[in-house]
This record gives C-alpha cells, structure tokens and sequence, in this order.
C-alpha cells in the first residue's frame, strides 16, 4: 500500500483527532455519561458551546467565542469536535502546524486544553 505525504500526514492528523476524543473521554468527572468538553464550565466559558434551548444539541451560535476555533469543523461540530480539533492542534503545532488549521486556537481554548490535559488519567 502506498500512501502519498499528503495521505499519509492526514492520516496522521485523522489519529490524532481520534486520541483528543479519548484525552477528553478520560479527562471527564468519573460519573458524566458526555466528555470533559460537555462538562466543563472552564471549557463553556473558553468556547463559548452551550446545550441549545430544547436540550438536544449544542450551539455556540452567536457568541463571540466562535471565531477563536482553529478550524471550521470545530466551531460547528460541538464541544467534543472543538475539543479534538484543538487536541490536534495543540500536537501537531509542535510539528510544523495542522494543515487543516485556519490559525491558533483562542488563548482561552488553549488554557482551557492545559485544564483538560491535567485532569487526563
């Protein structure tokens, strides 16, 4: 099998989104059924995600925390989705950046980030 370097580096950066959704999954208070980043009041305030009015799903319509996403897909995508897109970020930043990237996340996502990592078991 050959994979181009162009494959093959988002390949790379598909497996290190999936590890930010367990780095959230285990970052999470033992008894919470959703993620460390559906959760967290430290990651509401830094990305501004919050269950729309019915319950069902999660917005961040409107606030201005938006624009601090690092990609497109993770100010849309929902606290956990904004969560691993940062992760990636956040890992591959030391590496020469994330292709998918539209720039650094918020210093509020990446403080937020710090929390999480610390709260990882």
């Amino acid at each position: 099998l050959f994979l181009s370097a162009a494959s093959a580096e988002r390949a790379i950066e598909v497996a290190i989104h999936e590890m930010g959704h367990a780095v959230d999954w285990h970052a999470r208070p033992h008894d919470s059924r959703w993620g460390w980043s559906a959760t967290s009041g430290t990651w509401s305030l830094a990305t501004g995600w919050r269950h729309h009015d019915n319950g069902e799903y999660w917005t961040n319509y409107g606030s201005s925390k938006r624009a601090g996403a690092p990609t497109t897909y993770a100010s849309y995508g929902g606290p956990g989705e904004d969560f691993a897109e940062t992760f990636t970020w956040y890992v591959e930043s030391g590496f020469g950046g994330y292709s998918e990237a539209t720039g650094a996340p918020s210093p509020e996502r990446q403080v937020a980030l710090n929390v999480a990592l610390g709260e990882f078991r």
